[in-house]
């Protein structure tokens, strides 16, 4: 998975996450955004890229800090990048 398609699907994993911890369902949130639910679908398992509009618009509906939620998928990114390129220490 390249870089951008790892970003795309931390957004939507989080996306998901915050969608579920304010306590709407898919169909509900897929309304309020003005997608259907199927293409709800589609971004929270990053088959398809969430566009920054759509992205935008489901943070503020979301009353999230779009600032916070790029800031916490860098964080991830970095985090699990970092641990993909450690080499394992093998003692003999």
């Amino acid at each position: 998975m390249g870089n951008t398609e790892w970003l795309s699907s931390l957004a939507g994993k989080e996306l998901k996450k915050l969608r579920r911890d304010a306590g709407y369902t898919r169909g509900q949130f897929a309304k309020l955004i003005n997608k259907s639910e199927q293409q709800l679908f589609r971004y929270e398992r990053c088959v398809n890229k969430i566009d920054i509009d759509t992205l935008i618009n489901s943070l503020i509906i979301l009353d999230t800090d779009i600032a916070l939620f790029f800031t916490r998928i860098t964080k991830i990114y970095n985090k699990e990048e970092d641990s993909l390129c450690r080499t394992p220490v093998i003692n003999i």
